[in-house]
């Protein structure tokens, strides 16, 4: 599945140069995200994460007015919960895989309009524990102001920082939400 996704992200951006583009009218591209600080809330308590997270996110959107976007990304990343003080060999870390649907609003910058500073909210469907035997289905968000800078060729570079969550019940019934102040910083291209 990731390699038919891949392969169709490549063969967009080979095709889209030939096609006749129109500037903003879609966006594709790839982000880094860095979670510097966070936590987990579970059963009235909270744990920080321990070390920072981070993952990989692809999207894909479509400008419907001047100001505004919509679009979808798909993320994978990884989040090291600390241990339980009752359990200090509890520790684990969990790997997630998001879906989301975005909406940017934003506003173009210069008179050629290649500097765009915009607000990004996501909300979608997220799946915890890849790699354990306990896969918990849950939600994922993240409001994310940034900058987006376009050359004339259509390569974009950006980068947001805000907040990114998400959250799950695990096999026990436990409710656990994760969040924390996240940076990304990614390349796209618009045509």
């Amino acid at each position: 599945m990731i390699r038919k996704v891949a392969f169709v992200f490549v063969a967009v951006m080979l095709i889209a140069p030939a096609a006749l583009a129109r500037e903003g009218d879609t966006n594709i591209g790839f982000e880094g995200q860095y979670i510097a600080y966070g936590n987990e809330r579970s059963d009235g308590g909270t744990r920080r994460l321990q070390v920072p997270t981070g993952g990989i996110i692809m999207y894909a959107e479509h400008s419907l007015l001047d100001y505004i976007a919509l679009g979808g990304q798909i993320e994978y990343g990884n989040v090291y919960m600390a241990a339980d003080p009752a359990n200090p060999f509890g520790s684990a870390m969990r790997n997630f895989v998001g879906f989301s649907g975005s909406v940017r609003a934003g506003y173009p910058f210069l008179k050629d309009k290649n500097l765009d500073v915009y607000v990004r909210i996501n909300v979608g469907y997220g799946l915890y524990g890849l790699s354990q035997n306990d896969l918990s289905h849950g939600w994922v968000a993240r409001a994310m102001p940034g900058v987006m800078y376009a050359t004339k060729a259509g390569f974009t570079v950006f980068a947001e920082i805000g907040w990114a969550g998400g959250g799950y019940i695990d096999s026990l019934d436990s409710h656990h939400l994760l969040s924390g102040l996240a940076m990304d910083f990614g390349i796209g291209w618009k045509f």
